[in-house]
């Protein structure tokens, strides 16, 4: 089916397999994919991102990401076309992907309705799908958990270079889910009182920090800054040059204001000077001094000394978590840090 810039012909088998008669319907499978749908849960910043940038990079009426279990084709993500809760979730039978699953190869079907494989399935007869190219996401396990699927509404002859547009897309896609994934593996070995309770939605600062985000909170500045009153003042403590401008810039478009010290005597002085909502301190690397100057915060008098630090990290073992905990510190920020996980660390604080 496919036969352009090296890319091998596809034969499948449009007949319904038995029960059990693919590797694809294993039960093992199956969990994993229902695993990541309650992951992405019904919006996914970064997996809407990502959509929506195939969609515009192939010019397509529509692009979606579909994870497939033994019986059910789910879309977790579309842009292009209104996805209703009848197309949402149906049976593997009614859907084009089960076949890129199959053969975890590429489809390209140029003409839906002359397609053997797609003429007879109600997305087809109805006009929603008229061509349609999809690739697999299969994950660094070697499980092929879905496809990234482009439709047009009316035919369409695909070219190799749509193919290849796909793939670099769908390479991106399973990183985050990857990453969603082991996000959810290391809030769960947290203990309550550390955990974020945060989503990881995001392709890591890089990209996020050119994310539009809304105010967090209105109101005048003024010389103190309490939490959940005004615009909030900040002190970002020992933060390493490669991570404190996009670090600071994630906190610029939450409206923070921001005061940068570097070693824990500058710490300490800064919180002399002025009242803080929130202190945010690295212990990235050993260069950083993040933990001392925590553990030095605590012990200034009863309010300078409550006030709300995190740890910006990117180990979240429990070496790290236990360090975090003996220092003080109220939360720990996994890198790469999103604004939506930032913004939820901060109100989760703030609503304390």
């Amino acid at each position: 089916m496919i036969g352009e810039a090296g890319y091998a012909h596809v034969t499948i088998n449009d007949e319904a397999p038995a029960a059990g008669g693919h590797k694809w319907l294993m039960s093992s499978r199956s969990d994993e994919v229902r695993s990541l749908i309650d992951l992405v849960g019904s919006s996914s910043l970064c997996v809407d991102r990502l959509t929506r940038v195939a969609q515009r990079a192939l010019s397509a009426s529509g692009v979606f990401v579909s994870l497939i279990d033994g019986h059910f084709q789910t879309i977790i993500s579309a842009s292009g076309l209104v996805v209703t809760d009848e197309l949402r979730r149906t049976p593997v039978a009614e859907g084009i992907c089960r076949h890129v699953v199959e053969s975890v190869q590429p489809v390209m079907i140029h003409d839906a309705c002359a397609h053997p494989l797609s003429r007879d399935l109600p997305v087809v007869r109805e006009g929603t799908i008229a061509a349609y190219l999809g690739v697999p996401l299969t994950l660094e396990s070697g499980v092929t958990v879905g496809a990234l699927c482009a439709i047009e509404e009316t035919p369409r002859i695909w070219r190799a270079a749509d193919i290849d547009t796909l793939h670099d897309v769908a390479a991106s896609l399973l990183s985050e889910l990857e990453l969603m994934a082991q996000r959810r593996t290391s809030l769960s070995s947290m203990p309550d009182n550390m955990r974020t309770h945060v989503s990881f939605a995001g392709l890591g600062l890089g990209e996020a920090m050119f994310e539009p985000a809304g105010l967090l909170v209105h109101g005048d500045l003024g010389p103190a800054s309490m939490l959940g009153s005004g615009r909030r003042h900040v002190l970002v403590a020992d933060v390493g040059s490669a991570l404190n401008s996009q670090f600071c810039n994630l906190l610029s478009a939450l409206d923070c204001q921001i005061d940068c010290v570097s070693g824990q005597a500058s710490a300490l002085q800064a919180m002399a000077d002025r009242d803080y909502a929130m202190v945010f301190v690295d212990i990235c690397d050993a260069g950083c001094c993040g933990l001392s100057s925590a553990l030095a915060i605590r012990q200034l008098d009863s309010r300078k000394g409550e006030v709300p630090i995190v740890a910006l990290s990117m180990d979240s073992s429990r070496h790290s978590i236990d360090a975090c905990s003996k220092s003080g510190i109220d939360a720990l920020l996994v890198v790469p840090i999103t604004q939506h996980s930032l913004q939820e660390t901060m109100d989760a604080l703030a609503a304390r």
